[in-house]
């Protein structure tokens, strides 16, 4: 695994200077550690939501949909999609957010809440004048990442993609 650049999305707010380049020993002799061991994909399933024991073969395909595919057509292997069906109370939300927050472009909507604009996109009336704007729904918001759709059995009927 090769990584350009690591950022702390928890301060982001906070400090609105340009993003520190250096990192620390520790860090550095962390990471040393982590690229020595031999089963890398062990470690990342089981660094994906580790308050939810089990679910080793969920938690693979989600990685393997985070880091697998290929944006390029002309390759055999396409961008991966998962549906998770499962009885309630087994951490599925908790393993899409958590999909949505490692993500470069995650988005996490629920489907019992989303916005009028749905999944794609509204074209809605601008208040107080006659213009139209284009409101953007999930898929549009996550173009080229993660889209991570939780109780889409409940979304309205008009906004769900068939």
């Amino acid at each position: 695994m090769k990584a350009i650049t690591v950022v702390n999305n928890k301060h982001r707010y906070q400090n609105k200077s340009s993003m520190s380049t250096e990192i620390s020993l520790k860090n550095y002799l962390a990471i040393q550690d982590i690229y020595k061991k031999s089963n890398l994909f062990a470690l990342l399933v089981h660094s994906l939501c580790p308050n939810i024991y089990g679910h080793e073969i969920v938690k693979a395909g989600l990685i393997l949909s985070l880091f697998g595919g290929n944006a390029k057509r002309t390759q055999l292997r396409d961008d991966i999609h998962i549906l998770l069906v499962g009885d309630p109370g087994l951490g599925k939300s908790q393993m899409l957010q958590a999909c949505a927050r490692i993500s470069a472009k995650g988005v996490y909507i629920c489907g019992n809440s989303s916005t009028s604009s749905g999944l794609t996109v509204t074209l809605t009336k601008e208040t107080g004048s006659n213009d139209f704007a284009l409101e953007p729904g999930a898929l549009v918001l996550a173009d080229q990442g993660c889209c991570c759709i939780d109780e889409f059995d409940k979304m309205c009927s008009q906004h769900q993609v068939k």
